[in-house]
């Protein structure tokens, strides 16, 4: 063995090649990493931008499909789209793939769900699913705002084109009458934003990045259409408001429970309650040390886990709280006879007749009026939301 290329000092031990003196063998191991990596970067990429595409086809499934409700008022219609819109916008962007990238042992006879590659927020989690949702989050962030103003622009072509063309007034109002302000669609786009950023931001704190540039972005774009490419608006009432501040709790909520997996991994550095060290490895080389998937009392063990889960009780007792003097206060109010489904611009029935703006009638309701009784009779089915 001694002075020959394979030698000790040759850079050799057994007769193989010469890596460090064979160029096309360096290029030929790392040509097949490098289609992967761009197959992968490629793959990525078109994944972000169909995802994106995908939501824009939901929001008008969701249009199309709330229409044939029939619902009494605008606002409930609006309601109706905005409410569908935030559960497909959450499961398409969260929950699906979540589910997808997940290895679960106890539950790999669900068609299709938990067959991934990740058992836990480890590593791989982080470059694999963390950095394919942050890109369709970013993507989002831009074509979300960026879709909002597309009506105004197919108006404004529109209008340009078939304008003189237009041979009655009719013709002429409808090509210059703008688009109508889709609050449903912005306020259930803006709700799955704040839900999705607030469930994973404990592990991509970059989401934080993109819910302000969404923000920013809705804000210019509403300021255009509201002001100079859209229709007035007509009065809402607070349904939609409401939908998007009841969403927060449950985003918070779910924001813990997350933190609690994430930060509570046990590869993690973290003081332990029992004075147990932390981190994986194998048992005399064989047993590989780790969690189970369902050990929730291994992560509150340690003191990255616990905190999350303190947060997490303190906003469930909060919630429970609010949410308990709001139900109390509501009922309060139906006893006293104030009436909370206003129609659009109208004030409560008790403040109208207060006010003298309406005969004394104790409802808005069509059926409460002596002069329809014969029309519309309160058991009648046709009469059912009147």
């Amino acid at each position: 063995g001694g002075g020959g290329p394979d030698g000790p000092d040759g850079g050799g031990g057994g007769g193989g090649p010469d890596f460090f003196g064979d160029a096309n063998l360096e290029a030929d191991i790392c040509h097949e990493y490098d289609v992967d990596q761009n197959r992968s970067f490629a793959s990525t990429i078109i994944l972000a931008i169909v995802s994106s595409l995908m939501n824009n086809v939901i929001k008008t499934f969701a249009r199309e499909l709330s229409w044939f409700e029939r619902a009494h008022s605008y606002s409930d219609m609006e309601m109706a789209i905005s409410s569908k819109l935030v559960v497909t916008l959450v499961t398409n962007m969260v929950i699906l793939p979540l589910l997808l990238s997940a290895k679960v042992g106890v539950l790999k006879w669900v068609p299709f769900l938990f067959e991934g590659d990740h058992r836990d927020f480890n590593r791989t989690w982080y470059e694999d699913f963390c950095n394919r949702f942050s890109q369709v989050a970013m993507v989002n962030s831009i074509m979300f705002p960026a879709t909002s103003i597309l009506p105004a622009v197919v108006w404004r072509v529109k209008r340009a084109v078939l304008g003189r063309y237009s041979k009655t007034q009719q013709q002429l109002n409808d090509v210059y009458k703008p688009p109508a302000y889709q609050l449903s669609e912005r306020s259930a786009v803006y709700t799955a934003a704040i839900v999705y950023s607030l469930m994973f931001s404990s592990g991509i704190p970059l989401v934080y990045v993109y819910l302000i540039f969404m923000s920013l972005g809705f804000m210019v774009a509403d300021r255009l259409m509201l002001l100079r490419y859209s229709q007035i608006p007509p009065r809402y009432t607070g349904k939609i408001c409401a939908l998007v501040l009841h969403a927060v709790p449950v985003a918070v909520l779910l924001h813990f429970l997350i933190a609690v997996y994430v930060f509570g991994e046990r590869d993690l550095s973290s003081y332990t309650m029992d004075g147990t060290e932390s981190g994986k490895w194998r048992h005399h080389g064989r047993k590989y040390i780790e969690d189970e998937q369902a050990d929730v009392g291994a992560r509150l063990n340690r003191y990255n886990g616990f905190v999350p889960f303190m947060g997490f009780i303190i906003v469930s007792v909060m919630t429970i709280v609010l949410y308990s003097v709001l139900f109390i206060l509501h009922r309060r109010k139906k006893r006293r006879g104030h009436d909370d489904e206003t129609m659009e611009g109208c004030p409560p029935a008790a403040e109208a007749i207060a006010a003298g703006s309406v005969c004394g009638l104790q409802s808005y309701s069509i059926t409460a009026h002596p002069d329809y009784l014969q029309v519309f009779p309160k058991d009648a089915p046709f009469s059912r939301g009147l």
